[in-house]
C-alpha cells in the first residue's frame, strides 16, 4: 500500500524533501501557505532586472543524486563559478577579496594587538554564547572594537544575549589579518586555519546563479521537477488543525483533511504547539525590521564583489547584493542592500542615507548616476533568537521528536545546521 507524506512548506528544504519522498513511490503532498513556493528565495521582477530577497547563491553538496536535483535538469539556466569573490567592509576601508571582517582595517596598533591574540586564543569550540565565541576565536581587542559595535548596531541586542550560533551570521566565522605570506604560513595550524580567512579569493565548491529572473527562477525550474515526479503542490493553503492518535496522523487544511504517514514540517517548529498537545513552553523571539533597498546605475559599480558583508557600526547597510558580478558580461548595474531596524520612520530618509552610505564604501562615483531606486519591506523581518529563545526551542525539538515520532523537522528550525547545504543534505538524507 503507499504510504502518504505530507510536507508543510514550500521552501528550498520543503521542495527538496517532496520531491526525493516522491522518488521513493510515496504519495506526497506538498502545502504552501503563499501563493509561491521558494520561501525566502525569491526575486521581485523590474523592467531593469530582477531584485532579490537578500543574498541568495546555491553551492555543490557532494551528495550526487541532491546536486542533479538541484543542478543538473536545470544546468542551461544557470551562471557556474567556483570562485566566490566576495568583499567586506570595515572601518572605513573596503576589502575585495574576503566576506569577513577584516582585522588590518583596525587601527595599527590595534591590528597587531589583534593578531596576537588570535594566534594565542584558546583551541575551544563549544561556546556558551556570542559573546564567549568571539572572545575565544578572535581575542578581546576584536572582540571591543569590531564585534561589539556591530552586533549591537545590526542585530540590536548584546553578544551575551545570542547563542554561539550567530556567529554565522553575516560571515563572522573567520576574519582575515596579517599578510598574505603570514597567512598562508598560519594555515597549516589546524585551530588557526578554522578562524581565518584567505588574503585572496581561491577556488572552491562550484556554485550556481540563474542567467536571468534572479534566484527565484531556480526555485521556478525546482517546482517543474516535483510536479513532473507527480508531488501535488498547494499554494494559499494552511494547516488548521492536526489529529495524532496512536501514531496515526490526520491533518486538516484548506478545505481538506487527508491521512497521512509521515507529516513533515519544515516551517518553523515553534507553530506546532497550536496543533498538538505540548507541555514545552514557547517564547516569541523579537524581530528587527527589514528593508531591501534596490538601486540601478548608468554604470558599473566599483567593485569586482558578488556580495559585500558591511561591518561598520555606524552604517545601516549590512550586506549589499552586486548583479553584474554575479554574472558573466551583465550591464544589470545595480545593487540589493540589506538592512536591519528597530523601527521605520521613514523608508524615503533611509533610502538616502543608504545610498549615501554606497558612496563612502567606494562603490559609487560621483558622476554615476542612479537611474532606478526603490524599497520593499519583508513582513517577518528578520527574528533575533536569545539563548533562552534557542534553548526553549531545542527542548520542544526534542518533545516533538520524542512524543510524535512521525513528525519529522527539518529545516532551519529543526537545529540540525545553519548553512542551505547542510540544510539541504538532511533533508536529501531523512529521505534515504
Amino acid at each position: 500500500m503507499t504510504k502518504h507524506v505530507l510536507v508543510v512548506g514550500g521552501g528550498i528544504v520543503g521542495i527538496t524533501t517532496a520531491y526525493f519522498k516522491a522518488l521513493k513511490g510515496y504519495n506526497v503532498t506538498l502545502v504552501e501557505a503563499s501563493d509561491e513556493i521558494g520561501g525566502l528565495l525569491k526575486s521581485s521582477p523590474s523592467h531593469f532586472g530582477s531584485f532579490d530577497y537578500g543574498v541568495h547563491i546555491a553551492s555543490r553538496t557532494g551528495e550526487p543524486e541532491l546536486d542533479h536535483f538541484l543542478f543538473g535538469n536545470n544546468n542551461e539556466h544557470l551562471h557556474s563559478f567556483d570562485t566566490q569573490q566576495a568583499g567586506s567592509f570595515f572601518n572605513n576601508q573596503l576589502t575585495d577579496f574576503s566576506p569577513f571582517l577584516n582585522l588590518n582595517s583596525l587601527d595599527q596598533q590595534q591590528a597587531k594587538i589583534a593578531g596576537y591574540e588570535l594566534i594565542k586564543a584558546p583551541t575551544l569550540t563549544d561556546f556558551d554564547d556570542l559573546e564567549t565565541a568571539l572572545k575565544t576565536l578572535y581575542g578581546e581587542t576584536a572582540y571591543q572594537h569590531a564585534f561589539l559595535p556591530y552586533v549591537r548596531a545590526t542585530l540590536g541586542t548584546e553578544p551575551s544575549e545570542l547563542p554561539a550560533n550567530y556567529i554565522n551570521f553575516f560571515d563572522m566565522y573567520r576574519v582575515v589579518a596579517f599578510d598574505e605570506q603570514t597567512t598562508c604560513a598560519l594555515k597549516h595550524v589546524d585551530y588557526i586555519n578554522e578562524r581565518l580567512g584567505f588574503q585572496k579569493a581561491t577556488p572552491g565548491v562550484e556554485k550556481y546563479y540563474p542567467k536571468e529572473g534572479g534566484i527565484a527562477s531556480w526555485t521556478k525550474g525546482l517546482f517543474q521537477q516535483i510536479l513532473s515526479a507527480g508531488v501535488k503542490v498547494l499554494l494559499n493553503t494552511t494547516v488548521t488543525s492536526i489529529d495524532y492518535k496512536n501514531d496515526k496522523i490526520r491533518v486538516y487544511y484548506g478545505d481538506c483533511d487527508q491521512s497521512v504517514d509521515e507529516l513533515i514540517w519544515t516551517i518553523p517548529s515553534a507553530l506546532l504547539p497550536h496543533y498538538l498537545p505540548i507541555t514545552s513552553v514557547i517564547k516569541k523571539p523579537t524581530f528587527r525590521k527589514t528593508v531591501l533597498f534596490d538601486f540601478v546605475y548608468e554604470l558599473p559599480v566599483l567593485t569586482s564583489c558578488k556580495y559585500i558583508n558591511n561591518f561598520s557600526s555606524t552604517h545601516v547597510s549590512t550586506r549589499l547584493t552586486c548583479y553584474q558580478n554575479l554574472l558573466p558580461k551583465s550591464e544589470f548595474y545595480a545593487i540589493t542592500v540589506e538592512v536591519l531596524v528597530d523601527e521605520i520612520k521613514d523608508n524615503v530618509q533611509l533610502l538616502a542615507k543608504v545610498s549615501a552610505e554606497l558612496s563612502e564604501m567606494g562603490l559609487i562615483e560621483q558622476t554615476n548616476t542612479c537611474i532606478f531606486s526603490q524599497y520593499r519591506a519583508i513582513n517577518e523581518g528578520f527574528p533575533i533568537m536569545t539563548k533562552e529563545n534557542d534553548k526553549l526551542l531545542r527542548q520542544l525539538n526534542l518533545e516533538i521528536s520524542t512524543k510524535y515520532p512521525n513528525i519529522k523537522l527539518l529545516g532551519r528550525s529543526s537545529s540540525k545546521g545553519f548553512f542551505m547545504s547542510e540544510l539541504l543534505i538532511d533533508a536529501y538524507m531523512s529521505c534515504q
